[in-house]
């Protein structure tokens, strides 16, 4: 199921990968009928896809195949879903992108709690002059590895040597241009599965002399309360409910005009 579909024929402007669990199959729908329902702006190509993991059991297992076969945008990984196997997940959206849709002007990498404002997101991928190296997102500086063993999220210094990450973009929302995904799944032989999913693309863009743009507009968790316009002017925000995302999209989609 890994080139589900090929997308060679078509030029694709934006493609969305959504980091999703093969449990979620509600939250998929809940993004289907809303901001992962908008397929052009302004003529150029959007295609939504989700990125799963194996699910643990074999019922799960079919009714992801059988949600597969319906809607025709799942790229499924040979490994089990885990919490251990994010950065693997990452890994096979970007192999993905690379292989079968190599195209695609930008890539954007979603996590599944997260409300994209994609025509405000493509306007703003319209408008950029430099069209190479974008690897932009909300950057994070200084990210220490996690060196307690009994963690989850446990990196040796073997795995790891140095004392922290590069810059990088932080995982819930980021766009890389075609050129930057290449490159760091080229860089991503030399790089640990063992590190955190974000830093593992911001190691692999620093190997191949990438540096993350910050943009404010990525939001992270929602620090103000809801507004129409605000969610008209940023592109993405995380830890959006089903319900609440239902209601934004709403909203943001009802075309009434906003002020600056």
């Amino acid at each position: 199921s890994f080139s589900l579909l090929l997308v060679s024929q078509q030029e694709v402007f934006l493609l969305v990968l959504v980091s999703s669990s093969p449990e979620s199959r509600t939250r998929r729908d809940a993004i289907r009928q809303t901001w992962g329902n908008v397929t052009d702006v302004g003529g150029h190509v959007v295609l939504t896809l989700f990125a799963l993991g194996k699910a643990a059991s074999a019922s799960s297992q079919l009714e992801i195949r059988e949600e597969s076969q319906k809607h025709r945008d799942i790229i499924e990984g040979s490994f089990m879903d885990s919490p251990h196997t994010q950065t693997q997940k990452m890994l096979m959206s970007v192999e993905w992108a690379v292989t079968f849709c190599p195209q695609a002007r930008y890539v954007l990498k979603a996590d599944q709690d997260v409300f994209v404002g994609i025509p405000t997101l493509a306007g703003y991928l319209l408008s950029l002059t430099q069209l190479e190296d974008v690897y932009v997102g909300r950057v994070v500086h200084h990210t220490v590895p996690d060196r307690a063993p009994q963690s989850p999220g446990f990196v040796s210094p073997q795995q790891y040597p140095q004392e922290s990450y590069p810059d990088f973009c932080q995982g819930s929302a980021f766009v890389v241009s075609r050129d930057v995904a290449r490159k760091v799944f080229v860089a991503a032989e030399e790089v640990p599965l063992s590190v955190p999913p974000d830093a593992f693309v911001g190691i692999c863009a620093k190997k191949a002399g990438v540096t993350p743009l910050h943009s404010s507009r990525f939001a992270g968790e929602k620090h103000i309360s809801y507004n129409r316009c605000c969610y008209q002017f940023i592109f993405t925000s995380s830890s959006v409910a089903e319900d609440e995302l239902v209601e934004v999209w709403k909203e943001t989609s009802s075309g009434a005009e906003c002020s600056l």
